[in-house]
């Protein structure tokens, strides 16, 4: 379980400083399925219900603007009020739609955030199971290679050496000689006369 100041550290190193949940988990000493677990889950809490006012909204026209100056500025702070003042002077102003309030304008920002911080991290997910598939691959490659250098190299060399039959050819014909022998010589000592 994360602690409040761990969750603290996670959200400012997974969304202002981009590091990866491997590099998080480093830093922050804990098993990396706890960080992807949490950011999950984070993300989930984050995203407004559908029935929300920010999905009413006539600011959500807005979103792809707020999404481009998210990604222009790369800083939060104080951007609400900034943009909010951007639209004002655009010129027809608000980009041609009614005026919205800033409130309004704040809740669109914290969606734009939220969508942009579900997208990297999917984008992180697929980028991670591309990765992992790709060691997989090249995993069962060099196992297929493995096993074929084995194969060809147990076809190319020679048949295995004769000695260790005629050896033991050799050593069958020694005991049938001894046991003839002994046969032999029962034969004489019955055949000795008394």
């Amino acid at each position: 379980m994360l602690t409040k100041e761990q969750v603290k550290t996670l959200k400012t190193l997974y969304f202002k400083e981009n590091l990866s949940q491997r590099e998080i988990a480093r830093r922050l000493g804990v098993d990396r399925r706890s960080v992807a677990r949490w950011l999950d889950r984070d993300i989930k809490d984050r995203t407004p219900h559908r029935a929300s006012p920010v999905n009413k909204s006539p600011g959500k026209r807005f979103l792809p603007f707020v999404k481009e100056q998210i990604a222009k500025r790369g800083s939060q702070r104080g951007l609400t009020a900034a943009l909010f003042r951007e639209l004002k002077e655009q010129d027809p102003p608000f980009l041609g739609f009614e005026p919205i309030s800033e409130r309004t304008l704040e809740r669109v920002v914290t969606l734009a955030i939220i969508q942009m911080a579900e997208q990297k991290h999917q984008e992180r997910r697929a980028r991670t199971a591309a990765t992992r598939r790709a060691k997989a691959e090249a995993q069962a490659q060099a196992q297929a290679q493995t096993e074929a250098q084995v194969q060809a190299q147990a076809q190319s060399s020679p048949e295995p050496s004769a000695e260790p039959q005629h050896a033991s050819r050799h050593q069958a014909s020694r005991l049938a000689k001894r046991h003839l022998n002994r046969h032999i010589c029962h034969q004489r000592m019955s055949l000795k006369p008394e």
